[in-house]
């Protein structure tokens, strides 16, 4: 909120020329995709890592879901999607707009190499450490990130939408299913089938 609003206005300020908002097709959509992207990810962290994006009140879970399957940093990735169209809609400082974008970007990369990433490293070990073999931090992948435990292994279950264990019905043993929401699966002892351990209503009725 910081950079959106009081930032061009600061601009404005120092240079003694007045805002004039003049959107155009390209700033309007980039605006509209930007904030669409920052309120996604703001739910993922939120839904899946219970938490925000606040270095105070970080995620629980490694989020690993949504747009973050597709590149590690798509909030700032939004905002940055944001400023540009901003900086269409306002010529009159447009030029300090992409300016500043660029040391925004510099700024935020520092932030991220020096603090974020290893704060992630530290909270999420392994699972942080395949996420960033598979994900760039910046250029996106064609293709969402999903590891191949999704498909293939009987005895793994999601762990970001829920806590409790998706039981198949008609069978004693845990299924996988895949969530489109999250690729982090954890894997889970398969329970006994019909009949392995279990005593029927029957059986337990006619115990002492």
């Amino acid at each position: 909120m910081l950079w959106i609003w009081f930032i061009p206005r600061w601009i404005a300020a120092a240079r003694g020329v007045t805002l004039e908002l003049r959107t155009n097709a390209a700033a309007l959509a980039l605006m509209i995709v930007g904030a669409a992207i920052v309120v996604r990810c703001v739910f993922d962290f939120a839904w899946t890592g219970r938490g925000t994006p606040a270095p105070f009140d970080p995620p629980r879970q490694l989020v690993v879901c949504g747009l973050y399957r597709w590149v590690r940093n798509p909030m700032y990735v939004g905002m940055g999607t944001f400023l540009i169209g901003e900086a269409l809609a306002l010529p009159a400082i447009r030029g300090e707009m992409f300016v500043t974008i660029g040391a925004a970007w510099v700024l935020v990369t520092t932030f991220i190499l020096l603090y974020e990433e290893p704060t992630l490293r530290r909270l999420f070990g392994a699972d942080y450490a395949e996420y960033c073999r598979n994900v760039r931090r910046w250029i996106p992948r064609l293709t969402p990130f999903d590891k191949p435990s999704c498909a293939t292994d009987a005895n793994v279950r999601p762990t970001c939408r829920s806590p409790e264990p998706d039981r198949h019905r008609g069978s004693g043993g845990l299924s996988a299913r895949r969530d489109l929401w999250s690729c982090r699966f954890v894997r889970v002892a398969p329970g006994p089938g019909p009949g392995e351990g279990i005593p029927s209503p029957r059986a337990v009725r006619a115990e002492p």
